[in-house]
């Protein structure tokens, strides 16, 4: 749910207050999303 979000355009800010989860949080996810669509 994090990477439709992300997806959309959402920023992080917004999507760590909208799924109740960190910021850090959402970057890590981020960061790995990246790396899974790279390979």
């Amino acid at each position: 749910e994090t990477i439709l979000l992300l997806k959309k355009g959402y920023s992080i800010q917004n999507i760590a207050k909208l799924q109740g989860i960190g910021i850090s949080t959402v970057q890590r996810i981020k960061k790995q999303f990246i790396n899974n669509h790279l390979k």
